[in-house]
């Protein structure tokens, strides 16, 4: 796939991106960065966004993971109706609060690695096992009155909690 094509379609710029991907060496930084060398005088790497070109270890996720969740919030109700035709209201609802909690792992890991940058890992490990602790119980007490409904508000309730005691730790 050249530059241009991929530049003229984001399916096409996500299938570079993928093959590029896939042909990164794993034997010693050297070969990673004669194969970065490689790649940028190929100028198939223009369209890719910086920080997966500056580290070649890392395709950066969230490029992938926030639209790939809007969509699928935005149309949960198409979906569902594709693979079902029975209580597709309640799943496309199920499906929408579901949705948030990838996209709040998304927000609370980086806080998760700031706060062990800050070498405060006695409070990370502190602060997770209450909040593993806090939502097992909360699960208990809650899903025999809600159901999988009430699994995704408690996962949901303790990671916003969990976002907010490592944004204050960091700020």
């Amino acid at each position: 796939i050249s530059a241009a094509n991929a530049a003229a379609s984001p399916f096409n710029a996500a299938a570079l991106a993928l093959s590029r991907f896939k042909s990164l060496p794993v034997s010693n930084s050297a070969s990673i960065s004669a194969w970065i060398d490689d790649s940028k005088s190929s100028n198939e790497l223009d369209i890719l966004p910086k920080s997966s070109i500056s580290n070649p270890n890392f395709l950066d996720a969230s490029y992938l993971v926030w639209p790939t969740m809007i969509v699928l919030f935005l149309f949960s109700f198409q979906i569902v109706t594709y693979f079902s035709k029975t209580e597709v209201i309640q799943i496309s609802s199920l499906l929408q609060l579901a949705v948030l909690i990838p996209i709040l792992l998304a927000i609370s890991i980086p806080f998760k690695q700031l706060v062990l940058g800050f070498n405060h890992q006695k409070f990370y490990i502190r602060i997770t096992m209450i909040m593993v602790v806090i939502n097992l119980l909360a699960m208990m007490i809650i899903i025999p009155y809600f159901k999988l409904i009430g699994v995704f508000s408690t996962l949901i309730i303790t990671e916003l909690i969990t976002i907010c005691i490592y944004y204050y730790n960091v700020k």
